[in-house]
């Protein structure tokens, strides 16, 4: 999986490393490592909100509502 290329989308999108790792329930740390690539599988539940945050296409204005 493409890990910092997803966050990367998101970001884009308006999303800050804080506001992901708050969804996600991980540490911001977690978020920075996936985006670097210093991290190649992030826990299941992580990874899987990050995918479905950006088949999602919300912003994070959105996704709160």
């Amino acid at each position: 999986m493409d890990w910092p290329g997803i966050i990367k989308q998101l970001q884009d999108r308006g999303w800050t490393q804080t506001q992901l790792a708050e969804r996600c329930g991980c540490a911001q740390s977690t978020i920075s490592a996936l985006a670097r690539d210093k991290t190649e599988v992030p826990a299941y539940s992580t990874g899987r909100e990050l995918e479905r945050l950006v088949d999602s296409g919300a912003a994070p204005e959105q996704a709160e509502a």
